[in-house]
């Protein structure tokens, strides 16, 4: 276990939850959700499953000075974590995004590209009854506790808005997705949220994957009533199953907290009497 991150390819891994266009910009929305880091010290796989934003722009409004190396282009891309994630677009579905978010929100990020380390500044929120997202790239600094904070001016700046009715729309989508997510994985022993104790209780990985990855455990296809006690290819899926596995799921789930609760007032009631 010497490499400190990797990615791990989960079902329907090219999924665009969120598409939208307009005559000057154009944005789409993926899941990134299977991506753990190594932490040997803590014996643990800390979780960095996130949400990518990509934005196309018909131009790049970062101002450039005369005879300075254009290094922008007319497209970004950035990331929230999936904890994050939850939050904004929960927000935005429940009306309460301007409260949270009074003055929009920026998540800040960066990577190394082409052995150069960038910063990226995803920025959200509402504008003249629009929802305005943005995306800025400049060079970066990596702080004393490994952060990627801007360090100058953007050379790419694209931005794109979307209508309130296309905010709850994406918004929708991706808490949908993030949520079937959850309840599915953790069915299969692969849970979207850190996993410690990983020496005496590994997770269940294949990392014979040979595609710079790895991919999560198949089994076979199911009917929906048998996928909720064991694992399923949702890859082998059509989109009529996976809606009836996750219903099926879902009804499972829900039975069994009522069964719970069902066991818990029962408890309660005869220590009571």
């Amino acid at each position: 276990m010497s490499n400190p991150y990797k990615t791990f390819y989960g079902p329907r891994g090219n999924t665009v939850l969120f598409k939208a266009q307009n005559q000057r910009s154009a944005i789409d929305i993926k899941p990134i959700l299977y991506s753990y880091r190594l932490n040997e010290k803590r014996d643990e796989y800390s979780y960095s499953g996130r949400i990518g934003i990509n934005i196309w722009s018909d131009k790049n409004y970062a101002q450039q000075k005369q005879g300075e190396d254009n290094q922008g282009s007319n497209y970004a891309q950035a990331y929230i974590p999936k904890g994050e994630a939850k939050v904004i677009f929960g927000s935005i579905l429940n009306g309460t995004f301007s409260k949270l978010f009074p003055d929009g929100h920026k998540i800040f990020g960066g990577s190394t590209v082409e052995g150069n380390l960038q910063s990226r500044v995803l920025s959200l929120g509402f504008s003249n009854g629009r929802f305005e997202i943005g995306i800025d790239v400049m060079q970066g600094r990596r702080t004393k506790q490994g952060a990627v904070t801007p360090a100058g001016q953007p050379f790419t700046k694209v931005m794109t808005m979307l209508q309130p009715v296309q905010a709850v729309e994406m918004a929708q989508e991706v808490m949908d997705f993030i949520r079937a997510a959850e309840i599915i994985t953790l069915q299969q022993g692969l849970p979207l949220h850190t996993m410690d104790n990983i020496e005496h209780n590994p997770p269940n990985f294949d990392f014979d994957d040979g595609s710079g990855g790895s991919r999560a455990p198949q089994a076979q296809s199911l009917s929906p009533e048998q996928a909720i006690k064991q694992p399923v290819d949702l890859e082998k899926m059509t989109n009529e199953e996976f809606k009836a596995y996750h219903q099926e799921l879902k009804k499972k789930y829900i039975a069994s907290r009522e069964e719970a609760d069902k066991r818990t007032k029962a408890f309660y009631e005869e220590q009571n009497n």
